[in-house]
């Protein structure tokens, strides 16, 4: 199967009450393939796009093509008879590769935030030891002090 995808964002500007905040430009970025994994990528890469823009830009519009078809479906003519039928298997198809893009894009936010808050863990648990260490230094100072102070 050969896959077309086309993602598009629209250009727009952002007013608050009346005032000029940000102008935001299109973008139009293309991928035709046969492999489904680079397909799947693409559309993964463009959500994960849509995750990280400023809260008022658009998002990626995507669309993909499976043989050059829209995925709504295909009306299909029988040979030499009156008639015919809704081919859905190209909508099923496509709609698969939506789902499993989603997919991956929520697996790897999610493994991200968990990437994150294990660094953060590490790091309350580096500057703890760091503070028992400095305490610890403090305490066999002041013991030496006094010590010295007391034995004289």
């Amino acid at each position: 199967m050969n896959y077309t995808i086309i993602a598009y964002k629209p250009s727009n500007t952002d007013y608050c009450r009346g005032c000029f905040m940000a102008s935001y430009s299109s973008e139009f970025d293309m991928l035709c393939t046969d492999d489904r994994g680079e397909a799947v990528q693409f559309i993964v890469d463009k959500h994960k796009a849509n995750e990280k823009h400023e809260s008022r830009e658009a998002d990626y519009d995507i669309t993909l093509l499976i043989d050059g078809k829209e995925p709504a479906g295909v009306w299909v003519e029988q040979d030499g008879k009156e008639g015919g039928y809704w081919d859905e298997s190209v909508q099923e198809h496509a709609q698969a590769i939506l789902d499993e893009a989603k997919t991956i894009a929520n697996r790897t936010e999610a493994e991200a935030k968990a990437a994150a808050a294990a660094a953060e863990k590490l790091r309350k648990e580096a500057e703890a030891a760091r503070a028992v260490a400095a305490r610890e230094e403090h305490d066999r100072n002041e013991y030496e002090r006094l010590k010295a102070k007391y034995e004289e």
